[in-house]
């Protein structure tokens, strides 16, 4: 990047001399730049500011879009000019966003060939040339003086991309809304309280006595219980990528707390800088874990979002790493519904179990054998076993062999 910069130092250098040699004969001189241009920031360039003022408009204004479509480019840009006609002809002409702006980012078909938004933005539409061309062409210009420098008081800081549509539930974006109007409050969550009801402070006293008013209770806003988590998750996350929760440590009993009515932790995950549904590297099996849990604070308004518990089990390798929300921070948990113990009935505990009739009994004499031993052959098999299995064998014919392993049967 440094190297292309010091590729165009001579074109700026001509530039600073084009523009002094103008202005030093009566001249005026005129040039276009994307607002947040390094160029502008140069030392050789400093002298070109100081005989000129900037001019900022939104290219949209002028009919920049992606040809035969409908999607403008904004293309917030800026010509320093000496001239006063054409400072007021293009100064302040912003977008109203009356209409779709496409991000100039990735390639598009234009005129049946595959171009880069950002060269064909960088080419002038037939709007503004028509518009340059309306103005250089008047008989008599001005130069521009200090009511135009005190209209183009500004920051030159680069302003900020927009950010992209959360794809959450609609609940969830009122949410969001409320939270960000009124910090640290939810409006949904304050109650309805008559007028009537509300006491009124004395008007002539500056300090109401503040016993006589009833304080209103205010419900806890939904996402506020994880704000503590969050806080402490802090301390755990890595700087980058994922890291298992210690099971001992405060975030994951807190989380527990949160979630215990419908799910039953028993991995949890801690990932900085994500915008997607995490499958960790170490997560457990989706067959013993079946549910996820995800949680996370929002990169740039730290809003807590919680994206609730699904099954993921049943979901897809992408549906298991969709798009979520861009987060600072996001909690992963995995596990299982609360299990439930079941109680016995009493009066069962000894209930001998039925044995058929015409399997004959023998008494038993000693402890009984684990039930998981493997058996082969008649080996720790009860007796009903061989009274069962000898009536699913027929006699066997001369071509056919007897497995039956029972030398008192007939077969």
């Amino acid at each position: 990047m440094q190297a292309k910069q010091d590729q165009q130092l001579p074109h700026v250098r001509l530039c600073a001399r084009v523009c002094q040699f103008q202005v030093n004969r009566g001249r005026h001189f005129h040039l276009e730049q994307p607002v947040g241009s390094g160029l502008v920031h140069l030392k050789v360039f400093e002298s070109v500011l100081q005989r000129t003022v900037s001019a900022r408009f939104d290219m949209c204004k002028f009919g920049l879009r992606i040809p035969k479509t409908n999607r403008f480019l904004r293309k917030r840009s800026q010509i320093l000019t000496t001239s006063k006609a054409l400072f007021y002809a293009v100064h302040g002409s912003r977008c109203a966003d009356q209409h779709i702006h496409q991000r100039i980012e990735g390639s598009a078909n234009i005129n049946g060939i595959r171009q880069s938004l950002t060269n064909f933005s960088a080419t002038y539409c037939r709007g503004f040339a028509e518009m340059m061309a309306r103005n250089l062409c008047k008989a008599y210009h001005t130069h521009v003086g200090d009511d135009e420098r005190a209209l183009t008081f500004h920051s030159d800081d680069v302003e900020e991309r927009p950010s992209k549509r959360l794809k959450i539930n609609p609940q969830s974006r009122k949410r969001h809304q409320t939270e960000s109007e009124t910090p640290g409050e939810s409006i949904s969550a304050r109650p309805s309280v008559p007028m009537s009801d509300v006491p009124t402070p004395n008007v002539g006293d500056p300090n109401p006595n503040q016993t006589d008013a009833q304080p209103v209770q205010l419900e806890m806003p939904q996402s506020e219980p994880w704000q503590t988590v969050f806080e402490l998750a802090q301390d755990i996350a890595p700087r980058v990528g994922n890291t298992r929760c210690p099971m001992d440590s405060e975030v994951w009993t807190r989380a527990q707390t949160i979630v215990q009515d419908h799910m039953q932790i028993t991995d949890m995950f801690v990932c900085r800088g994500t915008e997607r549904y995490q499958v960790p590297l170490h997560a457990p099996s989706s067959h013993q874990c079946p549910l996820r849990h995800t949680v996370c604070m929002h990169r740039e308004t730290s809003v807590v979002h919680d994206l609730g518990s699904e099954n993921w089990h049943n979901c897809t390798r992408a549906q298991r790493i969709r798009k979520g929300v861009p987060s600072k921070l996001t909690l992963t948990m995995f596990g299982q519904a609360p299990s439930t113990e079941s109680t016995p009935v009493p009066g069962t505990e000894s209930m001998p179990i039925a044995v058929p009739s015409s399997a004959p009994v023998e008494p038993s004499t000693g402890a009984e054998p684990p039930s998981a031993v493997r058996a082969s052959g008649s080996q720790n098999l009860p007796l009903a076993v061989h009274a069962r299995s000898s009536k699913r064998y027929v006699k066997a014919g001369p071509h056919h062999q007897c497995h039956c392993m029972d030398p008192s049967l007939d077969c």
